[in-house]
């Protein structure tokens, strides 16, 4: 049992928290690397970078699936080619619809509740009195900065599996 959930959920478990260390390493490089100052400039670059990567994961997960297996059979008969993929995407529809619901529901729900940005404003809150100043109590009152380059990657994801599908599986 220990064996199957340490090889089952592990790899899975790794993945999901190399993205969510992905736009803080893409952010750190923006700044310390590309010498970017603004905010503006840096949450785009984070958004770009986090955007494409997850672009390209998908696919390759899809095209390393299934169309690998699939591209094969057309070499042998080209003349196939609406029926192969119309075969092979569906079988991959699985995945997406999971990856749709994941990064709305879910997604949106953890950024309408947005509990880091509550913890950072509470503990911000939590300086002892001593060290309070006009500009940090006012700092603290702030509503804390909203991270569009960590976020609208995943939206802007699902928004182009939802524009490919739309012509291949409808209901999708």
């Amino acid at each position: 049992y220990f064996y199957a959930l340490l090889t089952g959920y592990l790899p899975t478990v790794i993945q999901l928290g190399l993205f969510n260390l992905l736009p803080v390493l893409f952010e750190l490089a923006a700044r310390a690397y590309e010498g970017q100052k603004s905010s503006f400039e840096v949450q785009r670059s984070v958004l770009d970078r986090y955007f494409y990567f997850q672009l390209v994961n998908v696919f390759m997960t899809i095209f390393s699936g299934s169309l690998l297996d699939e591209l094969c059979k057309l070499a042998k008969k080209p003349d196939k080619i609406f029926g192969l993929l119309s075969e092979t995407l569906p079988q991959v529809a699985a995945y997406l619809m999971q990856l749709i619901v994941v990064k709305t529901l879910f997604g949106l729900a953890w950024e309408l509740a947005r509990p880091t940005a509550i913890l950072y404003t509470w503990a911000r809150k939590l300086v002892p009195y001593r060290y309070r100043t006009r500009r940090r109590v006012k700092a603290a009152a702030q509503p804390p900065e909203l991270l569009y380059g960590h976020v609208l990657p995943g939206f802007l994801l699902v928004l182009v599996i939802c524009q490919i599908y739309a012509v291949i599986a409808p209901l999708v």
